[in-house]
């Protein structure tokens, strides 16, 4: 399951660094263009060329600032987007039950660059397996973690450690 989620993380990544590298590529070709214009009046010397091609460039010049800005703003808008999105995953197998082995329970945390998402339990038996989601703002659970629910987290975000390992 970690490796999924890794894999969207890094196909999201791989997307929007493409729209931004086409973004940059579209730049880059009218700015070529502008040169190539520039070039071709340094080229002929002539006044009259000059003074006809000149509003060319200047509208292309305009036109190239229109498109880097809003390419800028597109890269502003995708960073606050990626600051939201799961950046974090902690992943932890256990065994909730004796009669229960092989460690097929888990807690998942699924965690914001400011370490705020949900923690995702579920608890294998004999009979059935239950969930659990617990929402987590910066670090700390809003109702009780148990012991694997922390641990998750803490291995989400692994600068910090949970209040139980602090205690």
């Amino acid at each position: 399951m970690e490796s999924q989620t890794l894999q969207i993380l890094a196909v999201s990544a791989s997307v929007a660094g493409l729209v931004a590298l086409l973004a940059a590529l579209v730049a880059w070709r009218r700015a070529t263009a502008v040169q190539r214009l520039l070039a071709s009046l340094e080229e002929e010397g002539d006044r009259a060329a000059a003074g006809r091609a000149l509003p060319a460039v200047v509208a292309a010049a305009a036109h190239l600032k229109k498109r880097v800005d809003e390419s800028n703003r597109r890269i502003s808008s995708l960073e606050d987007l990626t600051a939201t999105a799961v950046r974090r995953v902690g992943l932890i197998h256990f065994q909730a039950f004796e009669d229960v082995g092989g460690g097929q329970s888990s807690a998942l945390a699924l965690l914001d660059d400011a370490g705020s998402g949900v923690v995702i339990t579920s608890l294998h038996s004999r009979v059935g397996t239950r969930m659990y989601v617990k929402r987590i703002t910066e670090g700390e659970g809003e109702t009780l973690l148990g012991d694997e629910e922390e641990q998750a987290v803490a291995a989400a975000l692994p600068q910090r450690r949970s209040r139980r390992a602090a205690r």
